[in-house]
């Protein structure tokens, strides 16, 4: 997709570096001179609450909105940073039927360094010390829309290195 002009309302370097990042992983870009456009305004808005981040995508007259509740218990500037990419990845894909990348929005990211931090915090541990696998991979799909073949990779690959990490 080619767009003529391109305005996202921050300036913050993180948030344009990973809303670039989803940007590149749809193949949008901004068009040459003389190139054949798609749109000619792709306008990002975030708007960032205590409790939750609200993305618009203002495509010439079009208007998408997604929003999502930021979780507690997460470093709060990590996951504004997540859910910007995640409600960009889900206008993409939910409104303008581009298709899914298997890594969602683990683009940019070392994912099984979350895993371990996870691990590390307890999460996907059963109360037998057991790593819960079916966990973990149900939580990259559903907060870093991974796909189902590639969170098990990734959940499979963090649990082996965990010998090596404590090492």
């Amino acid at each position: 997709m080619k767009i003529k002009n391109f305005t996202l309302n921050s300036v913050d370097q993180v948030i344009t570096k990973i809303v670039g990042e989803v940007l590149r992983a749809f193949h949008i870009e901004i068009a040459s001179v003389g190139d054949e456009v798609d749109y000619n305004k792709f306008e990002i808005q975030n708007d960032i609450k205590p409790d939750r981040v609200i993305t618009k995508l203002l495509l010439d007259k079009n208007i998408f909105v997604m929003s999502d509740k930021i979780i507690p218990t997460e470093k709060y500037s990590g996951e504004v940073h997540r859910l910007i990419k995640k409600n960009l990845y889900k206008i993409l894909v939910d409104d303008l039927k581009f298709s899914p990348v298997p890594y969602g929005i683990m683009h940019g990211v070392r994912p099984t360094k979350i895993i371990h931090r996870w691990i590390k915090n307890n999460f996907g541990i059963t109360s037998h010390g057991i790593i819960d696998r079916d966990k973990i991979s149900r939580r990259l799909r559903q907060d870093y829309l991974v796909s189902y073949d590639k969170a098990q990779l990734l959940t499979e690959v963090a649990i082996k290195q965990i010998p090596i990490i404590n090492s």
